[in-house]
C-alpha cells in the first residue's frame, strides 16, 4: 500500500511540474505569436519525455531501492504524463473560455476554411464548428497527451526496468 502511495505521490509532482513547464511554453508561444508552431509541439514533447524518465528514475532510485519492475515503470511514467496534461488542459480551458476568446474564434475561421478548401460539405462543415469550444478543446488535449503519454511510457519503462535479481521466486533466491 505504501508503494502505491509513493508511486501517486510522485506522479502527480512530477505531473505538476511538467504541466507547469508546459503551461510556460504555452505562454510563452502566445506571447511570441507562435502558437501553430511545429518547433513548440515538438519542444513540448521532448520536454515531456524528459520529465516522465526522470521522474519514474526518480522513483526507482530514490523511493524503491534502485528497483523497479516494468509495470510499474510504464504506470509511472504514463501517470506523470496524464497529469502534466490535465493540468496543461486546465490551462487551456481557462486561457480560451475567458483569458483570449479570440483565440477560439481565430481556431475556428482557420478549421472552417481548411474544411472548405477539403470540399467537405456545409453540413458537416457546422457540425465541425458546433465541436470547437474551450471544453472540447481541454477534453482533446487529454486524450492526446494520455495517448502520447503511454507510447513514451512504454519506451521509457523498458530504460528504467531494473529488477532485483536477489528477490524471492518461488521459493528459491535468483541470482
Amino acid at each position: 500500500m505504501e508503494n502505491k502511495n509513493i508511486i501517486w505521490r510522485n506522479s502527480m509532482n512530477y505531473g505538476a511540474i511538467l504541466g507547469l513547464i508546459l503551461i510556460l511554453l504555452s505562454v510563452i508561444g502566445y506571447i511570441l505569436n507562435m502558437q501553430e508552431s511545429s518547433v513548440l509541439g515538438v519542444l513540448n514533447y521532448v520536454v515531456m519525455a524528459i520529465l516522465v524518465f526522470i521522474g519514474s528514475k526518480n522513483l526507482r532510485d530514490k523511493h524503491l531501492g534502485g528497483y523497479i519492475k516494468y509495470g510499474r515503470a510504464l504506470g509511472s511514467s504514463f501517470l506523470i504524463g496524464l497529469f502534466g496534461g490535465i493540468l496543461l488542459s486546465f490551462y487551456i480551458y481557462v486561457f480560451m473560455k475567458y483569458i483570449d476568446p479570440s483565440i477560439l474564434e481565430q481556431m475556428k475561421i482557420l478549421t472552417e476554411q481548411k474544411l472548405i478548401d477539403k470540399g467537405i460539405p456545409e453540413s458537416q462543415i457546422d457540425m465541425s464548428m458546433k465541436m470547437i469550444s474551450p471544453g472540447m478543446i481541454a477534453f482533446g488535449t487529454i486524450f492526446s497527451f494520455s495517448f502520447w503519454s503511454f507510447l513514451l511510457a512504454l519506451i521509457i519503462a523498458f530504460f528504467i526496468r531494473k529488477e532485483n535479481q536477489m528477490e524471492i521466486d518461488g521459493g528459491e533466491i535468483t541470482v
